[in-house]
């Protein structure tokens, strides 16, 4: 099993994406490239599953007065 399908951290999916919009990801080694490309599919993963999960994620949030 791969990191990614064990889990990937918020703050590594969003350091991937960051560094892949920001064009740091072109003088990455590799072994650096697999690793980003396990988070950034780590990142599509939990937006697909945030996707789906919207319309409870609203009604937590509206439960709690908009504060996580």
């Amino acid at each position: 099993m791969s990191n990614a399908e064990r889990g990937v951290s918020l703050k590594s999916q969003v350091a991937a994406l960051d560094s892949l919009l920001h064009g740091r990801s072109l003088t990455l080694s590799p072994s650096h490239r697999a690793l980003q490309k396990e988070h950034l599919e780590a990142a599509l993963r939990t937006l697909k599953w945030m996707e789906i999960h919207a319309p409870e994620i609203r009604r937590a949030m509206a439960a709690k007065g908009g504060k996580v």
